[in-house]
C-alpha cells in the first residue's frame, strides 16, 4: 500500500509523522486518503503525543479530519475527551466553533464519551449560547439527538437561540435542528412554529435529504402545530425533485407522509414509481417501510405490492424479525399473497 507524501519535507524527503508539528499534522491529515491505513495510524500516534500541547482549535480540526476519513482511533478520542473534561473543569474558555467541531467528530465516529458530553452540557448551560451560529446549533442539536441524550435544559438554550436566528438558518441547519429535536421528543411549539414559518416565507432550495428529514421531524411532532401548509410546501418540493430521490429518502418520505395522514395521493404514486424504478438499490428495511406505508394509504394498489414481491423474496435472507413482521402485516392488509416459499421462510425466522 502506497504511503501518501506529507506536505513538509526534509532534504527532499517526506518528514516522518512522528516529528510533525500540530499545524503540519493537520495539513497532512487533510491531504491523506482514508485508504492509507499505515499513515493514519502514524497520525494517530503523533496526535496522541501532542494532545496536551495543542490548542483547542487544532485539536478540534484534527478530530474532524479523523472523522471525515472515518478513522476511529479510540485511544485518541478518549484522550481528547479526557482533556476536554479537565479543561472545562479548570474553567478554560471555549468558543462555539471548537466545541461544535469536537462534538461533530465524536458523532460522525459514533463515539459517545458520556463524561465529555455531560461536562459540555453543564458548561454551555452556565456560559450561554448567544454567540452560536446556525452551523454550531445544527451540529450540537443533531449530535444530542443522534446519541439520544435527554437534556431538556440545554435544549431550551439551543432552541431559544435557533428561534432568534431562524430566518438565517440554512436548509441543512433547519433539517438537523428539527430532526434532533424530534428524536429527543422535544415537543417545542415555538421552535417548530418558527421552522415552519421559515419554510413558508424564506425562499430556499431544499434538497431531497433536507425534505426527508424535515417531513420525518414534523411527522414525529404530529399534532403539535397546524402544519398543513408546511407539509404541502415540502410535498411540492418532493414532486419537483422526485427523480433525484434515493432509496433512503423515498422510504423516509413515504413513512412520514403516511404517519401524517397526508391525503394528496398523487405524491404516493410518484414515490411508488420511483421505488419501482430503483428497487434493487433498496435495503430490506427500506422496502419494508415502503410497502408498510403503501398498505396504510393505498392497500388497493395490488399491482404495486406484486411488483415489490420478487425483490423482497431475493433479499429475504438479509431480513431481521421486525422487518419480516412488517412485511407480513403489510401484505396481509393489502390482501396480496406472497410467494409460498417466502411465507414459510418468514415464519421460520420469527418462530
Amino acid at each position: 500500500m502506497a504511503v501518501s507524501k506529507l506536505p513538509m519535507t526534509k532534504f527532499g524527503k517526506p518528514r516522518s509523522a512522528v516529528i510533525l508539528r500540530a499545524s503540519e499534522l493537520l495539513t497532512a491529515t487533510l491531504k491523506t486518503p482514508p485508504t492509507d491505513v499505515l499513515q493514519w495510524d502514524q497520525f494517530g500516534k503523533r496526535a496522541l503525543g501532542l494532545v496536551n500541547t495543542m490548542t483547542w482549535n487544532n485539536l478540534a480540526l484534527i478530530s474532524n479530519s479523523f472523522a471525515r476519513a472515518n478513522v476511529r482511533n479510540e485511544k485518541l478520542l478518549k484522550r481528547v475527551a479526557d482533556r476536554m473534561c479537565d479543561d472545562l473543569q479548570s474553567k478554560e474558555k471555549f468558543g462555539p466553533k471548537e466545541i461544535a467541531l469536537v462534538v461533530n467528530a465524536y458523532t460522525k465516529l459514533n463515539f459517545l464519551d458520556e463524561n465529555m458530553f455531560r461536562d459540555i452540557s453543564q458548561y454551555l448551560i452556565q456560559r450561554g449560547v448567544s454567540d452560536f451560529n446556525e452551523q454550531h446549533l445544527a451540529l450540537m442539536v443533531h449530535s444530542w439527538g443522534r446519541f439520544n441524550l435527554q437534556d431538556p435544559l440545554l435544549m431550551q438554550h439551543f432552541f431559544r437561540r435557533a428561534i432568534e436566528i431562524n430566518d438565517t438558518l440554512t436548509p441543512q441547519a433547519l433539517a438537523n435542528i428539527a430532526g434532533g429535536a424530534a428524536k429527543l421528543g422535544e415537543r417545542n411549539v415555538e421552535l417548530f412554529t418558527a421552522i415552519g414559518h421559515t419554510i413558508l416565507t424564506v425562499d430556499r432550495e431544499y434538497d431531497a435529504q433536507h425534505i426527508a428529514n424535515l417531513l420525518t421531524a414534523f411527522a414525529k411532532m404530529k399534532g403539535l402545530i397546524n402544519d398543513e401548509a408546511v407539509i404541502k410546501k415540502l410535498v411540492g418540493d418532493v414532486m419537483k425533485k422526485h427523480r433525484s430521490l434515493r432509496a433512503l429518502e423515498v422510504a423516509a418520505i413515504f413513512g412520514a407522509l403516511s404517519k401524517l395522514e397526508y391525503r394528496d395521493y398523487r405524491v404516493y404514486e410518484v414515490l411508488m414509481r420511483r421505488a419501482q424504478e430503483d428497487v434493487r438499490r433498496y435495503l430490506p428495511t427500506q422496502l419494508a417501510q415502503v410497502v408498510h406505508s403503501l398498505s396504510t394509504v393505498h392497500p388497493e394498489w395490488t399491482e404495486a405490492f406484486e411488483s415489490f414481491a420478487p425483490e423482497l423474496h431475493r433479499q429475504i435472507e438479509n431480513m431481521d424479525d421486525v422487518t419480516v413482521l412488517l412485511i407480513l402485516a403489510s401484505y396481509a392488509r393489502a390482501k396480496v399473497r406472497l410467494h409460498l416459499e417466502m411465507i414459510f421462510y418468514m415464519h421460520y425466522l420469527i418462530n
